[in-house]
């Protein structure tokens, strides 16, 4: 514990996605590091089937919850299902679905009761505690968000520091008199690296002390429970590869979609297509495709296989 001449330490956990291991892992090492109170920004739920433990133990140990936009889905899965069913990747339906029927009584009625923001006073630092942005619980935020956007935001803010989660990217920095940190993803981490990710900070009236972190925890114990609950075997691959679900769709296609459209277009020749009409009635599929996503919902292999359709269309006309 930090004496009274020093600032407190406050480890940031986020987007823990049902990981119980990795939440046991991270919080022994937090103890290790003296640290003084934990904050957690949301999205207990997801991939791992440990929903109830995890909701229950981070209110219990954290000072400080907000509730995520996953979290919001499976709360409001009863009244969505039908249309998610038609509209979702049937691996994040699936864990919408299971999420939903295993949540206790008592973990929904703390995510329920759950703030989506926190201002809280800290050394004489004011802290907004938000899961996306300031703006929206999934607004992700990170290297991909524009300076301008930060600055807005900052505006929006008024605090001196806002952390959050979300977008599964670790970073600390600057945007007017505001800092925006996020710990990256404690439970379900992307970019390769399979450990979980939590950050240590220090508020100061000249900016956070910042220090991002690495835990190894028990992956095999997740793998064997996700095989337990029934859950799809793609989940297992989004932990041990640290790649989300459309990440893993578009690395497990790209190699065979290369020798798929390759035997496409030879056939397509063969068979004296018109490559101009051809070529433009598939331009029109696949910009309706990516125009219309947020409606339908699916992905990168649908998106392959519109394309080999639209070529091959009219080949036997």
């Amino acid at each position: 514990m930090a004496d009274k001449n020093q600032s407190r330490r406050i480890a940031l956990l986020s987007d823990l996605h049902g990981n119980l291991p990795a939440l046991e892992a991270v919080l022994e090492d937090a103890k290790r590091n003296g640290v003084d109170e934990i904050w957690n920004l949301g999205d207990f739920l997801g991939y791992a089937p440990f929903p109830n433990e995890v909701v229950e133990t981070l209110c219990e140990v954290a000072a400080a919850n907000v509730i995520g936009n996953y979290d919001l889905k499976v709360l409001a899965f009863e009244q969505k299902h039908d249309r998610w069913k038609r509209t979702k990747m049937p691996e994040k339906y699936a864990a919408f679905r299971w999420n939903h029927e295993h949540l206790s009584r008592r973990a929904r009625g703390l995510l329920e009761s759950m703030p989506q923001q926190v201002r809280l006073e800290i050394d004489g630092v004011t802290a907004l505690l938000v899961h996306g942005s300031p703006a929206a619980i999934d607004e992700p935020l990170g290297s991909q968000t524009p300076r301008q956007r930060f600055e807005e935001l900052a505006r929006m803010a008024a605090a001196d520091v806002v952390v959050c989660g979300h977008s599964h990217e670790a970073f600390a920095l600057p945007a007017g008199n505001t800092w925006f940190v996020n710990p990256g993803s404690t439970g379900r981490p992307e970019g390769g690296d399979w450990r979980a990710s939590y950050a240590l900070v220090e508020f100061t009236v000249s900016g956070p002390k910042v220090g991002h972190c690495r835990v190894e925890y028990d992956i095999d114990r997740v793998a064997r429970a996700v095989h337990a609950a029934g859950l799809p075997e793609s989940f297992v691959e989004v932990f041990r590869k640290a790649r989300s679900l459309d990440q893993l769709g578009r690395e497990n296609t790209s190699s065979e979609s290369e020798e798929v459209m390759d035997a496409v277009l030879s056939l397509a020749r063969s068979c004296r297509y018109e490559a101009e009409h051809t070529h433009q009635v598939t331009r029109l599929a696949i910009a309706l495709f990516d125009q219309l996503k947020d409606l339908h919902g699916m992905g990168t292999r649908e998106r392959l296989w519109l394309q080999y359709g639209a070529i091959l269309h009219d080949i036997g006309w």
